[in-house]
């Protein structure tokens, strides 16, 4: 096995650790959240903490090793696939990290202000906003995306 293929496997494993972690996770909370169980909100968000914080380190991790890979395999980093894969990253970060994260933490801001179990109208208004729902859709498609272009490795010669 060459340097080189060592760290195509770390990069293809540390990814599919990536994925699996912020896509579980996400459709995890927004069934929970949907729900409208106060106090299941409470206890899935709570647990899902320690997820939510290394999502973005497995990410990088992961990049890093596609880009250490690139290098000691003598890929192109300017190469059309490899942009295009850039630009899903950054997309696929933004929906993650901006969009879903940002709903998850008003999320348990709105339920960390409610006294009894019943659903504030403001928990209400976030959960079934279909916008995040779109996202985390989206979100999915981005990454199928990002596999494809890896993949097939569209525009090269």
């Amino acid at each position: 096995m060459s340097f080189s293929n060592l760290f195509i496997f770390l990069h293809i494993f540390t990814m599919f650790i990536a994925v699996a972690l912020s896509i579980g996770t996400e459709l995890v909370l927004h069934r929970v959240a949907v729900t409208e169980n106060v106090a299941a909100i409470r206890t899935t968000f709570s647990a899902a903490k320690p997820l939510t914080r290394a999502m973005a380190p497995v990410y990088g991790i992961g990049f890093l090793f596609g880009l250490i890979a690139a290098i000691t395999g003598s890929f192109n980093l300017l190469a059309p696939w490899l942009l295009i894969s850039y630009v899903l990253f950054v997309v696929s970060s933004i929906l993650g990290g901006r969009v879903i994260g940002g709903w998850a933490t008003k999320v348990e801001g709105a339920v960390a202000t409610i006294q009894g179990e019943a659903a504030s109208t403001e928990l209400k208004q976030l959960v079934h906003n279909t916008r995040i729902t779109q996202a985390i859709w989206i979100n999915a498609v981005v990454i199928a995306l990002i596999v494809l272009t890896m993949v097939f490795k569209p525009f090269s010669v």
